[in-house]
């Protein structure tokens, strides 16, 4: 038979085991909950690391700087005009010739006259291999979107001419996929496609490499074989716009 005291001792220990486990299924339920939220805060700063926000920040300020560096440009340049048009008052001879030189200009800024300069070279091309059954092809080809986008980079970059292919993109350029090739300017492109850019080329080669630009959106595509070489020259000839500009329907709205 058990004796009293004993079953006192078991009774004190059960109360005893329980208050235990009052206490500490707390705890344990809290600390199950903190590794979980610690771990989706993990995936989630893996997924979205704060340096890329830092990353955009800084291509957007430099290409804020690149537009404040145009604008003062400008600003010189019309001053230089004024001044001139203020010397040449009365003097014909030199009043046609800096009506020539902006019409050259205009011409030049219109892509109708070829430029050359220095800036880099952007050569584009599909996978050497094939896709399995599996797998999309869709990655293993170089696209009219893929184009867009580095001539897009390269205008914001600071461009000051662009070329696909000796096609010299103007206001009039579209580029889009019609089957197996490109069209640009109404002409037929086949891999591989190659961009040609006048500016300076350490910023042109900057913003295309810069992480979280363009060339990263086409990391997909990279690995899997499609080419993207990079190349900083110091002296391109970029080819004139050879299609139509001709306005059927827009007419300029005189100044009052």
């Amino acid at each position: 038979m058990t004796s009293k005291p004993f079953e006192a001792h078991l009774t004190r220990k059960r109360s005893i085991t329980m208050q235990s486990l009052r206490w500490q299924l707390p705890i344990l339920a809290a600390s199950i909950v903190l590794g979980v939220l610690i771990t989706m805060q993990f995936r989630y700063q893996r997924m979205n690391p704060t340096r890329n926000v830092n990353q955009q920040v800084d291509a957007l300020v430099t290409y804020l700087e690149i537009d404040r560096s145009k604008l003062t440009a400008d600003v010189t340049e019309l001053r230089d005009k004024i001044k001139q048009y203020e010397d040449t008052i009365g003097e014909s001879g030199a009043a046609v010739k800096i009506l020539k030189d902006e019409l050259e200009k205009a011409r030049m800024q219109a892509g109708l006259m070829p430029v050359k300069g220095p800036g880099v070279e952007v050569r584009m091309d599909d996978s050497p291999r094939k896709p399995s059954p599996d797998e999309d092809p869709y990655y293993y080809l170089i696209h009219d979107a893929d184009i867009q986008s580095i001539v897009n980079e390269l205008w914001a970059a600071g461009a000051e001419a662009v070329s696909v292919n000796d096609q010299r993109v103007v206001m009039f350029t579209s580029v889009r996929c019609v089957g197996p090739t490109v069209l640009v300017n109404s002409v037929r492109l086949t891999p591989p496609y190659v961009i040609r850019a006048v500016g300076a080329p350490p910023t042109l080669e900057t913003a295309l490499k810069m992480p979280g630009g363009v060339l990263a959106s086409l990391e997909g595509s990279i690995q899997k074989g499609v080419r993207i070489e990079i190349e900083k020259k110091n002296d391109m000839v970029l080819p004139e716009y050879k299609g139509s500009a001709v306005f059927r329907y827009a007419s300029a709205v005189s100044a009052k």
